[in-house]
């Protein structure tokens, strides 16, 4: 029945003849579409009568059924349809857009694979400094019209206009966690890609499960974790629901060091926003940037006033000028040089304004010079911009110290104490920065805004009286000066005291470390780790630990001298201070290893305490183990 016999015996299919389960009969596609005698029980109602089949063969011969199929034959030719200029352009289009993709993956999969960055200062052809994907782009198109033409076409139109070749160039609603695998080799550091893995939120829970899942995948034990490291976002860093919390709960020796340069980023986040004079502030120092680079011509009255004064250049090239700079909520370096240049520029900017206000400008441009003056000789604002410099510019060089390539934990963990220290140290300087006021500007007005301001005196109905207390600098000094500082200092501590169990525990891993690796005197031959290992379990790690002898400021001393001194301060024979003094050994030593221990004074009959109690002794004794196990790992690969 759907298929007939050619008097040539060729056997063929009838396509058009369909069959309707529900209805149980079977229908002429082309003539219900096409057909005009809608009577037709291949149209309407359906052919259901099998013992008359033959009546298939004559309405496939009719005249009817040979017109339907010529429409339907016409219709479903591509070559004649109405669209076929449509068609022709998609299918031109579909094969342009993928010639340029495989060029750009080409590029995408060469940066890959060695490590590359992809993005520079600027995302524009024809930079220098637009990085390697757009410059590799450039360089491939001088010898590749097709992609010449497709720079030339799309490139540097901005958002809004598709081209594959800006940054966000794959928008998608799925959250991905990218794993990178970063080893040490012999020749240096290497980082690898491994793959993008979707996630179904931000907390801590999810990353923790797509790495517990890729590390299973990969066979790397999750207990061999020595350390793990993220910012201070809670998603990361939460103490009971971040990753690290997750990672740690699975194996408690990888111990979580926040980074230092970010948590630095966040004391400076939330110290500019302390209070209003700090707000308001720095909203001046951008309002008067926006305000001179919004207009080349207020760009250049500046620059020449600056060109006069050599005092401005930096380092004594003349043609480096020290300029305005726009704050950034990332590169908090951007609020050090910001300060520094209104500082080093306070009179020619205040030059510069007056010239605008008193010149031939327009209305706009007088009226927001006029306000920006006003602001600028406030004696608040002198004062503000000395105090940010001093703290913003130690601030900066501490960061720059923090992300620096040779800078390990303990560094870190004393750059954030130094700074501390020096921020405290600002504390009591408010008559020094009453004094460097003037040396800014003369312009500057000698009194506060609120000692113009009438006294204020309320009185309430039982008689009492509300008087002002404080006013002008005294006021200054204890509702912004100090708070400034006490905010800046208390969110230090806060980031600080993550540090706490590192402080004192790693220069003592350390320290051990260094003895271990002088005794062994280990090659970097690979094939010597297992040697390594079987030398550290037939020594006597007691007797190592007591050969250790430690370098001090004052004098040299050993275990044995150290155990004495305690034993001696333990008995109540010797103040701790005598005892440090007959004995050659620094106070703040002697203070520190007793406070930190468990130690128990020894019995006459009993067997000694060695070193610094149990609980010591055996962080002293894993922690260089972990250690060299950890280097040793990174040479073998």
């Amino acid at each position: 029945m759907f298929t007939r016999f050619l008097p040539n015996g060729q056997k063929c299919n009838r396509k058009w003849l369909l069959y309707s389960p529900s209805e149980g009969s079977v229908y002429c596609f082309v003539c219900k579409l096409y057909g005009s005698n809608r009577e037709n029980p291949f149209i309407s109602g359906g052919f259901d009568k099998w013992k008359k089949f033959e009546r298939i063969g004559e309405h496939e011969n009719s005249h009817q059924h040979r017109n339907a199929t010529n429409k339907w034959l016409l219709r479903s030719n591509t070559n004649n349809s109405v669209n076929k200029d449509l068609c022709r352009q998609i299918f031109a289009e579909t094969n342009y857009w993928f010639e340029v993709l495989k060029g750009l993956v080409s590029v995408i999969t060469f940066l890959s694979s060695r490590g590359l960055a992809f993005r520079g200062k600027e995302e524009k052809f024809n930079s220098q400094h637009n990085g390697n994907y757009l410059g590799l782009l450039e360089l491939i198109s001088e010898y590749d019209p097709f992609l010449k033409a497709h720079i030339e076409q799309y490139g540097n139109q901005g958002k809004g206009n598709p081209s594959y070749l800006s940054k966000s160039i794959y928008l998608t609603k799925v959250d991905q966690m990218a794993i990178i695998l970063r080893y040490c080799t012999l020749t240096g550091v290497e980082e690898r890609l491994l793959g993008l893995f979707p996630i179904k939120d931000h907390q801590g829970q999810s990353m923790y499960k797509v790495l517990d899942d890729f590390l299973e995948k990969s066979e790397l034990d999750i207990m061999n974790i020595r350390g793990q490291s993220y910012d201070n976002a809670s998603n990361m860093s939460g103490q009971f629901k971040g990753l690290q919390a997750y990672v740690k709960n699975k194996n408690p020796l990888a111990v979580f060091i926040p980074c230092t340069a970010h948590s630095l980023n966040l004391v400076g986040v939330n110290s500019v926003n302390c209070c209003t004079e700090a707000v308001n502030f720095f909203d001046f120092v951008q309002k008067l940037y926006n305000f001179f680079s919004g207009s080349t011509h207020r760009w250049n009255v500046l620059i020449n006033i600056l060109k006069k004064e050599e005092k401005n250049s930096v380092k004594g090239n003349s043609s480096r000028l020290l300029t305005l700079k726009s704050l950034s909520d990332t590169r908090w370096s951007c609020h050090a040089e910001a300060c520094k240049a209104i500082v080093v520029n306070y009179e020619q900017i205040l030059t510069a304004l007056k010239s605008m206000y008193d010149g031939e400008e327009n209305n706009v441009t007088t009226i927001d010079a006029k306000s920006l003056w006003k602001k600028m000789v406030k004696r608040e604002t002198g004062y503000m911009s000395l105090l940010w410099n001093d703290i913003m510019e130690r601030s900066n060089k501490t960061s720059t110290e923090l992300q620096h390539s040779n800078c390990d934990t303990m560094k870190a963990i004393n750059l954030l104490k130094s700074l501390k220290c020096y921020v405290l140290s600002l504390r009591d300087s408010n008559s020094i920065y009453e004094e460097k006021i003037p040396n800014l500007s003369p312009e500057i007005t000698i009194y506060y805004s609120d000692e113009k301001q009438r006294k204020k005196i309320k009185k309430f109905p039982d008689g009492s009286i509300n008087e002002e207390v404080l006013k002008g600098k005294n006021k200054f000094r204890v509702q912004t000066h100090i708070f400034i500082i006490d905010k800046f200092v208390s969110e230090l501590n806060k980031r600080i005291s993550a540090y706490e169990y590192i402080d004192f525990t790693l220069p003592n891993e350390l320290v051990q470390f260094k003895e271990y690796w002088r005794l062994c005197q280990p090659s970097f031959d690979p094939a010597d780790i297992p040697k390594l290992f079987a030398w550290f379990g037939n020594q006597s790690l007691e007797k190592m630990l007591r050969t250790y002898v430690r370098k001090t400021t004052k004098a040299s001393w050993n275990t044995e001298e150290l155990v004495q001194v305690i034993n001696v301060v333990a008995n109540k024979e010797m103040s701790m201070r005598k005892a440090a003094k007959k004995f050659n050994i620094s106070y703040s030593t002697l203070q520190e290893r007793i406070n930190h221990s468990n130690y128990q004074p020894p019995s006459r009959g009993g067997s000694r305490n060695f070193l610094w109690g149990g609980r010591t002794f055996c962080r002293h004794l894993c922690g260089p183990i972990t250690l060299v196990f950890r280097f040793f790992v990174k040479l073998s690969m």
